[in-house]
């Protein structure tokens, strides 16, 4: 009778193996395929992603300061790349002629992100016509 109850177990002991073996096979398969979808979402991302930044800028607020009229701009990079020291211009103009004139530099845009940038004005953008926009980058 020892010698049954020693089979019983180790027969025991080999279906909950089999079983490890088979949870291990369907958890590393489950792995596997994770990784090769990061690999393909990867690849796509890098075969179809602009390789040049683009760059837009908007103007999201006109507040009164101490310095003048502050414009609060976001400067969006839709691009696939970094811009590096963008120049952004804002101008007021009234009956075509520009009134007043205000730039920054902004250091780092990374690729699909946004800055904000606040340029300040001698006059009032009200009274005339507001226009902003990214003027020139290098590309690291």
């Amino acid at each position: 009778m020892g010698t049954q109850e020693q089979r019983g177990s180790g027969g025991g002991e080999l279906a909950g193996r089999a079983r490890l073996n088979r949870l291990e096979a369907v958890l590393g398969a489950l792995g596997g395929a994770l990784v090769l979808a990061l690999l393909a979402h990867l690849g796509h991302e890098a075969l179809t992603r602009s390789s040049a930044p683009r760059l837009e800028a908007r103007v999201r607020e006109v507040s009164r300061e101490p310095a003048g009229f502050a414009v609060q701009v976001d400067l969006l990079n839709g691009g696939g790349r970094t811009a590096q020291d963008v120049q952004v211009t804002g101008e007021v103009t009234s009956g075509g002629q520009v009134v007043s004139e205000a730039t920054a530099t902004v250091p780092y845009v990374p690729a699909e992100s946004r800055r904000r940038v606040v340029l300040v004005f001698a006059t009032d953008p009200a009274g005339g016509r507001l226009q902003v926009r990214a003027d020139g980058y290098t590309v690291p």
